[in-house]
């Protein structure tokens, strides 16, 4: 069981050897001779709408229904979902609508995602619409409120040898649906940051308990953040959408709409990790991908993310981006949820929110001088945060007589946010500042120097073009640490 993906700290967390996974469940699809549109149809008391788990969970149009799995890593919650066939037909007599069991997983502090990846799919494979399908024709279905309340799923108890059995199960399942050549290929893709990586030349869609497997070999630091779709059920993709919420795709080929013109760059080291994976999991060899996910954490731990908050900080930042978002909450009212921010965030949210402010100056976040900033994840609660705090000041501009200052002040907050942060978000697509006065690179000299090739990694030349197109040249001197610094690559684009 030492794989990758699984390992832990044991000083600081507890053991896999055995324990509890304790889950919700519902169920999206169309309801049986209703009007309404796709909804959860069914749900335990537990299962969390609040966060919108349907667009965490969604590949695209679905319009090519067949069975299927996801796995989705998304902030606060992971996702064990078992797609299929629904048998459903709405008022209109059309059917064959792809339907989807979801389990909801809030990981306890130290447990690895894969672990519940590979005890949570393999549940979610045995489930089907006998959830409510004996219910099908009640009335109820006609108001589009209803929903079936489902019991709460008893909690998944495993112990070693029932682990390993699953490890066993998941990578059998992987060796009967995956070509070796392919498997290699999508990890090289995986670790040239591909987005999503794609495992091609299946000839149907990837088995839930198959996709726990392509967590293993991953560095545990990445695996928590991996997901990964077993299947698009899609024609037609948005490409932005996906690339953001899909770590990893199987399909036959790649649908419209993600045939990219120029695909990431495979160098050695990449081949050389691909091989290496593919052929630690088709030999059942972890110590081989422990190997490799040392070099590969080895040569990339420069540009990761900076510490990850305690549950309590983390709880109460989540708790403030939804005042943020949802409220008029002025700062006096935020300030005590955001005691855990750095300082720099601090100062920025208080000038985001003060109606009497309109420009800040990068030296004002630079409390302890230059190049002193960490990154932090794409789905942390202070991305949550950036992206309420947009939303807030785009929502200020719409009603505001000051509009174009509100304006001005979600391009300084585009800029941050894409510089502190050069990674996919699930709180919403990062975008260029929309106005020439701002650069996006603005910020770039405030974070530390090893973070320097992520963000220009993530930005590429695209960042480096706009930011000169800024007309005052003092803020594009801002930047000049950073251009002198690093030679950015090929754009990748926000």
């Amino acid at each position: 069981m030492q794989w990758p993906a699984l390992e832990v700290d044991p000083t600081r967390e507890p053991s896999i050897e055995s324990g509890r996974i304790r889950y919700a469940q519902g169920v999206w699809g169309k309801a049986h001779g209703a009007a309404s549109d796709f909804r959860w149809i069914a749900r335990s008391s537990r299962f969390d709408v609040s966060h919108k788990p349907e667009i965490e969970i969604s590949t695209g149009l679905e319009d090519q229904a067949s069975e299927g799995g996801l796995w989705r890593s998304a902030g606060r919650y992971c996702y064990a979902v078992h797609c299929y066939r629904s048998r459903a037909k709405d008022r209109a007599g059309r059917t064959s609508f792809l339907e989807k069991q979801a389990l909801q997983w809030m990981p306890q502090k130290g447990a690895p995602h894969a672990l519940g990846a590979l005890v949570l799919l393999n549940s979610a494979a045995d489930l089907d619409d006998s959830t409510w399908w004996e219910h099908r024709r009640s009335d109820r279905w006609q108001d589009p409120s209803y929903f079936l309340s489902v019991p709460t799923p008893a909690a998944q108890a495993w112990e070693a040898a029932g682990l390993q059995r699953l490890l066993d199960r998941a990578l059998q399942a992987l060796k009967e649906h995956c070509p070796a050549e392919e498997l290699s290929r999508f990890f090289a893709s995986w670790a040239a940051r591909e987005r999503p990586a794609f495992l091609q030349g299946l000839e149907g869609p990837l088995p839930a308990r198959a996709l726990a497997a392509l967590l293993l070999p991953l560095p545990r630091q990445w695996a928590d953040r991996t997901s990964l779709a077993g299947w698009l059920f899609s024609s037609r993709i948005d490409a932005d959408a996906a690339g953001r919420r899909w770590d990893g795709a199987a399909c036959s080929r790649p649908p419209q709409g993600l045939q990219r013109e120029a695909p990431a760059k495979l160098d050695e080291r990449h081949l050389e990790f691909g091989d290496r994976c593919a052929q630690a999991l088709l030999e059942g060899r972890p110590e081989l991908a422990r190997q490799t996910a040392r070099r590969f954490s080895a040569r990339n731990s420069a540009s990761s993310p900076g510490p990850v908050p305690s549950a309590a900080a983390e709880a109460a930042l989540r708790r403030a981006a939804a005042r943020l978002r949802q409220s008029e909450a002025g700062w006096s009212e935020l300030q005590s949820d955001l005691s855990h921010l750095p300082p720099a965030l601090k100062r920025f949210l208080r000038f985001a929110l003060d109606p009497a402010r309109w420009w800040l100056e990068p030296d004002e976040l630079d409390g302890m001088g230059s190049q002193c900033l960490d990154l932090f994840p794409g789905d942390s609660p202070q991305s949550e945060l950036m992206a309420s705090c947009i939303e807030r000041l785009e929502s200020e501009a719409s009603k505001a007589l000051s509009a174009q200052g509100w304006k001005v002040k979600a391009d300084l907050a585009r800029a941050l946010w894409l510089v502190l942060s050069p990674y996919r978000s699930p709180y919403g697509q990062r975008r260029w500042p929309e106005s020439e006065l701002v650069p996006p690179l603005l910020f770039a000299a405030l974070i530390k120097r090893r973070h320097w090739p992520r963000l220009a990694e993530s930005t590429g030349a695209e960042g480096l073009r706009r930011s000169r197109l800024c007309p005052y040249r003092e803020l594009v001197s801002r930047i000049e640490p950073f251009v002198s610094g690093m030679q950015a690559p090929a754009a990748e684009g926000p």
